[in-house]
This record gives structure tokens, C-alpha cells and sequence, in this order.
């Protein structure tokens, strides 16, 4: 792979159902801190479309909200190359046309995965139609945003 590979934040979410909007909100605190070199999107409509993205990839976190009943907040970490992602964090009523393991499992049979793939679920409360997330859900977008900006740049030499 090139030396030109570059990082990836995906935020994924429905800004319009509350909660579930944190993934957006992970990328929107993340791209407002201009980490370097590190590429960020606030949403997809497809997973498909996150393949060719993965190809030109190094490093990639996705940040969504889950929802397994937990409390709200709760923040999961998981290695997408090495774990198997659990169908109940990422019910199949999710906004994404191909959930996170389906998109993971199509990457892995095209050749398109990153070096490195996490994936950051937090557990949503509220994903009633609203905007707003709800205080532990916000608190939990900031710690994973913090989470990401220091990896990356721990990553890159960047202090």
C-alpha cells in the first residue's frame, strides 16, 4: 500500500432522531478540532460507499449510536478486523442500507478494508424524532472525539 494513505473518521447517524445523531456529533467535535491529516465524514448513506474509502485508508474509526438496551452513554470499542461486531449494538432498523458487519464482510471479500478499522458505538437513550442528544449521550460524544483526536495524532507524531 502507498505511503499516501490517509485517516478516516465516519460519523454515521440520523440527525433528525436524537440520539441517533452522535455518530455525526463525534465527527462534527472531531472536525472542528482540525486533527492533521485526518480525513473526516459526517455521514453516509451507504455502506457500499465507505469500500472505496476504506481502499485509500490507513487507519479508520466509525462512530454510531447503538442500541442494546444498556444504559445510555455507554461506549463500545471494537477492533472490526479482529472481533466479530454484534448484530444487537447495530439493530437491523439502523438508518445504513448494509449494517457495520455487513459492510466489514463485503470489504473483506473485495479486498477494500483499511490497515486498521474501530469502531465506536455509543448507547443512545432517546432516538425519537427530535434534535438534540441527551446529556450522557453528549458527554459520551465528547469522550470518544477526545479518544480519536489523541490516537490519531499519537499516530502521526503530532502532540
Amino acid at each position: 500500500m502507498p505511503d499516501s494513505l490517509t485517516d478516516l473518521l465516519v460519523g454515521l447517524g440520523n440527525r433528525y432522531r436524537r440520539d441517533d445523531a452522535v455518530g455525526l456529533r463525534v465527527a462534527e467535535l472531531v472536525r472542528l478540532a482540525t486533527p492533521e491529516k485526518l480525513r473526516v465524514i459526517e455521514g453516509i448513506a451507504d455502506g457500499t460507499e465507505m469500500l472505496d474509502l476504506w481502499k485509500i485508508s490507513d487507519t479508520v474509526w466509525i462512530a454510531d449510536c447503538t442500541v442494546s438496551g444498556n444504559p445510555p452513554g455507554n461506549i463500545y470499542v471494537l477492533d472490526g478486523l479482529n472481533e466479530d461486531i454484534p448484530v444487537a449494538l447495530f439493530p437491523s432498523y439502523s438508518t445504513h442500507t448494509l449494517n457495520i458487519a455487513q459492510t466489514i464482510a463485503l470489504g473483506r471479500t473485495l479486498d477494500c478494508l483499511p490497515r486498521r478499522l474501530i469502531i465506536y458505538g455509543i448507547e443512545g437513550g432517546n432516538c425519537d424524532p427530535g434534535i438534540g442528544l441527551t446529556e450522557g449521550v453528549e458527554k459520551a460524544a465528547h469522550e470518544v472525539a477526545e479518544k480519536i483526536i489523541a490516537a490519531h495524532r499519537g499516530k502521526s507524531g503530532n502532540a
